[in-house]
């Protein structure tokens, strides 16, 4: 898949949540615990529909899509919104968990490339940085 075709599908998809969140303003009030919870579940299915294009579709390895930050980013978003959903059932520890896996997964498979010239060491040394946070954020939601 193209860049080009994965950059229109992001924008299809963001069109569609608008659309979404346009149609459900006519329904009654519910309860802010309600909406919040609503709210995150709306995110994190549609940070799952994202980061499908950030996956090699053969072997689900991380793929870099435009730049590893931009990986990174929706790889945090999907964090986010998973940990938002789950925070009463875990505290958001297997949210952190499967993100730490996948920034893990992104840096192991830029080291592998990077001695094959395809990424710089600033490349390398972002990703040791995203894979630092991910502990971070990780050791957090065990503490709690």
């Amino acid at each position: 898949m193209t860049i080009v075709t994965r950059s229109a599908a992001v924008v299809l998809l963001a069109a569609a949540a608008a659309i979404a969140l346009a149609q459900a303003g006519g329904q009654p009030a519910a309860s802010p615990a309600h909406e919040a919870s609503a709210s995150a579940a709306a995110r994190l299915a549609a940070a799952e529909k994202a980061c499908r294009f950030l996956h090699d579709l053969s072997d689900g390895s991380p793929i870099a899509h435009e730049t590893l930050e931009h990986s990174y980013l929706w790889s945090l978003r999907r964090f986010e919104a998973q940990r938002d959903v789950e925070l009463a059932k875990d505290h958001g520890v297997a949210a952190a968990r499967r993100h730490l896996d996948h920034v893990r997964a992104l840096a192991a498979k830029v080291a592998g490339a990077n001695a094959k010239g395809a990424f710089s060491t600033f490349d390398v040394a972002a990703t040791e940085y995203y894979v630092a946070e991910a502990e971070e954020l990780l050791a957090k939601a065990r503490a709690k």
